[in-house]
């Protein structure tokens, strides 16, 4: 940063305080041979903070106007599902709303035993972005040991997998 223009002359470096926080810095340069002095920055700082507070407002604007972009996009992906006649809208619902890279979405149901182990994955819905014809019927109802790809999904959080055959974020079921 202090190459070039920068390394000539001299600097004084203005802290751009909000509250406690720092979010920057605000460099008044000089080329020329020049020392800074409590009496030239003073007049600087009044001006500085107000800075500094245009600058946390701006950036505090700014998320409150991407936070209210994605709960309105959050609210229509909401209102289709809550809406939708069928369990294929609710997957077509999910990937179009939220503007998804999918082609398709799979949505299963999962049964437990007695025991609370995973006995079998229903599929409820198929939806294709080109109309491709599902793996299986709506309503298949699979074994766990059956159930292609023979994975195992069950988990509280996101699995994302760039090759589902090779992936190390899911185990196969044994």
């Amino acid at each position: 940063l202090l190459t070039g223009a920068f390394a000539t002359g001299n600097l004084v470096f203005l802290p751009l305080l909000a509250g406690l926080r720092q979010l920057g810095i605000l460099m008044l340069i000089s080329n020329e041979p020049y020392e800074f002095t409590d009496r030239d920055i003073q007049p600087f700082m009044a001006l500085v903070r107000q800075v500094a507070v245009t600058i946390e407002n701006r950036q505090l604007f700014e998320q409150t106007q991407q936070a209210l972009a994605e709960t309105a996009t959050l609210y229509q992906a909401s209102r289709r599902i809550t809406s939708a006649a069928s369990f294929d809208e609710i997957a077509q619902s999910v990937v179009e709303t939220l503007n998804m890279p999918a082609e398709r979405a799979v949505l299963t149901h999962f049964d437990y035993d007695d025991k609370g182990q995973l006995e079998y994955v229903t599929l409820l819905a198929g939806w294709s972005r080109h109309r491709e014809r599902p793996m299986s019927s709506v309503g298949t109802r699979y074994r766990v040991s059956e159930f292609p790809p023979f994975y195992s999904t069950i988990s509280t959080e996101p699995i994302p997998c760039v090759d589902v055959m090779d992936s190390e974020n899911i185990e196969p079921i044994m």
